[in-house]
């Protein structure tokens, strides 16, 4: 029985290895919100041979406009993955057009995740990671000293 429990352990870490995991939210919006997803989406395992995409375009339907923000996971397309996803969008919505905004895909875990903050909050982001740095190393000057 352990050596099921234990082979099973294995396979689920062999499995997770070789899959990454992407955010997942898709959300329409009257204005063009490059991070529309921001706190409503969730991460999720992608298949193998997946890479994760984020994605934004205008649908316009007459006067109608809205803006759709999508990311998700995406089969690996070795680079053609924003063609083949804004191409499968306009099939599946004819009757409107698709115009394309953003679009970028990564093989990494999480990478789809749009950070969008101000320049003021990356220089105090910088800043105190800076400080945390010079304290500890001065700490640990301290006690090799000792």
């Amino acid at each position: 029985m352990t050596y099921l429990i234990e082979i099973c352990l294995l396979l689920a870490a062999i499995q997770s290895a070789l899959t990454i995991k992407c955010y997942s939210c898709n959300v329409s919006t009257s204005t063009a919100d490059e991070d529309g997803c921001n706190g409503i989406g969730t991460f999720k395992y992608c298949p193998a041979v997946s890479v994760c995409l984020a994605a934004t375009y205008k649908i316009k339907s007459g006067i109608v406009e809205t803006y759709t923000t999508m990311q998700s996971c995406f089969v690996d397309m070795a680079g053609q993955e924003c063609d083949s996803f804004f191409k499968s969008q306009k099939d599946l919505l004819r009757n409107v057009a698709i115009i394309p905004e953003t679009c970028y895909s990564c093989p990494e875990d999480n990478c789809n995740v749009k950070k969008n903050k101000s320049s003021f909050a990356n220089v105090l982001n910088s800043c105190f990671t800076g400080i945390v740095v010079s304290v500890l190393g001065c700490l640990l000057f301290q006690f090799a000293a000792f």
